[in-house]
């Protein structure tokens, strides 16, 4: 949440149009980067699946809808639902706990 919700404008924020695809660039950035340093830093078993280019282009995508469902619902809750349900669908229709090594 730190640097998905944070950087972006509130329900009250009168910021420019420009300004919030400025902040929504950033924060999407800093989630897809934030995979490899997470599995770097924390979970080296997952370091080749969350460096894979076709993983962060998935990873980008997401985070480009999470955005948009946070901005078109203005609440944490939809962005944090839709991501659970791609993570647990991965992790258990797309084989996702082999490919972590769990």
């Amino acid at each position: 949440m730190l640097f998905r919700v944070l950087p972006l404008p509130s329900k009250t924020s009168n910021s420019p149009i420009k300004s919030q695809l400025i902040m929504a660039f950033i924060s999407i950035v800093v989630y897809v980067v934030a995979h490899p340093i997470f599995a770097f830093l924390v979970y080296k078993k997952a370091f080749g699946v969350f460096t894979n280019p076709g993983f962060l282009l998935s990873t980008l995508i997401l985070g480009i809808t999470l955005t948009i469902s946070y901005w078109h619902s203005r609440s944490i809750w939809s962005p944090v639902v839709i991501h659970w349900i791609v993570v647990i669908v991965w992790l258990l229709i797309f084989d996702g706990y082999s490919k972590l090594d769990l």
